[in-house]
């Protein structure tokens, strides 16, 4: 018991030498290393990442393609970005509650901040989201998809989807070390969250976004399982984002890129979501070492 006090105690000195500017430095080249590593020995390397959405792309298209492609101005490329940002997500969190795992022995060798690992993590899939996100712009410009400089909105499109799918896997993984059902529950969770976000359906906005959470306590008190399931599409927030990305790289011409209001409020729940999981994760990694 002491000991364990002993080397608890040194671990969290030697964290405090861990200026921002080198746990930055930490975070860039872990995540690079592991980008490298992923893919060493793999015949098709990196295209495997690609490969995956890909046939996912070919089997929804076919499926579902001629009921709602001419619904949807540019379904081809609609879906894609769909597909690519989904992807990003759930690797993410998933790769965020796998890390505290494939890390064990760097968790309880080295006196390090153990946030760095998942941060690395959610790093190393930004690059991979970026490789897919500049593939997309290729073919957005084959297409001769009309564009405008609505396209530079993605830059905080990126940042929010970053800012929360981080908080949320640094939430789960905090708990996923002493709750080994957690990433059980996400993996089940995730598939639910599949239909229940706008990736190869329209997503339908009514009005002002603002205007429709006020009505909302309206919509609360009459209540069916369809409606419930609707409202549970237009609000959550894999939604939200996703419908900003196609706002700004698809449709920036026609419905326009997302208000201040709305860029400010969004801004707001990320930042929560993901100081919220920064906190909860410092906290308790601390204990990772005995919960193993």
């Amino acid at each position: 018991m002491k000991q364990l006090r002993y080397s608890f105690c040194y671990a969290e000195r030697m964290s405090a030498q861990f200026t921002f500017r080198r746990s930055l430095r930490v975070i860039l080249y872990m995540g690079l290393a592991d980008v490298a590593l992923k893919y060493r020995g793999a015949i098709g390397g990196y295209f495997w990442s690609l490969g995956k959405i890909a046939l996912r792309f070919v089997v929804i298209f076919g499926v579902f393609g001629r009921y709602v492609a001419e619904a949807i101005p540019l379904y081809p490329l609609y879906l894609f970005l769909g597909l690519i940002v989904w992807e990003y997500c759930t690797e993410t969190i998933s790769g965020c509650i796998a890390v505290v795992f494939q890390k064990k022995d760097l968790i309880q060798r080295v006196p390090m901040p153990r946030i760095l690992l998942p941060l690395a993590m959610s790093w190393s899939n930004m690059l991979i989201f970026f490789s897919h996100l500049c593939i997309f712009c290729l073919l957005l410009f084959i297409s001769s998809a009309p564009l405008s400089w609505g396209i530079l909105y993605i830059g905080v499109v990126t940042v929010h989807i970053f800012l929360l799918c981080t908080g949320i896997g640094l939430l789960l993984s905090a708990f996923a070390v002493q709750y080994r059902d957690v990433p059980h529950i996400w993996q089940v969770f995730q598939q639910i969250l599949f239909w229940l976000t706008p990736i190869f359906y329209p997503y339908r906005k009514q009005g002002v976004l603002f205007d429709e959470v006020v009505a909302l306590p309206h919509r609360l008190k009459d209540i069916s399982l369809e409606v419930l399931i609707d409202l549970i599409i237009r609000f959550q927030p894999f939604a939200l984002l996703l419908h900003n990305v196609r706002r700004s790289l698809l449709y920036a011409r026609e419905v326009g890129i997302p208000s201040v209001s709305h860029t400010i409020g969004l801004t707001c729940i990320v930042l929560g979501v993901f100081f919220i999981g920064a906190y909860v994760f410092s906290r308790r990694s601390r204990f990772f070492v005995e919960q193993y």
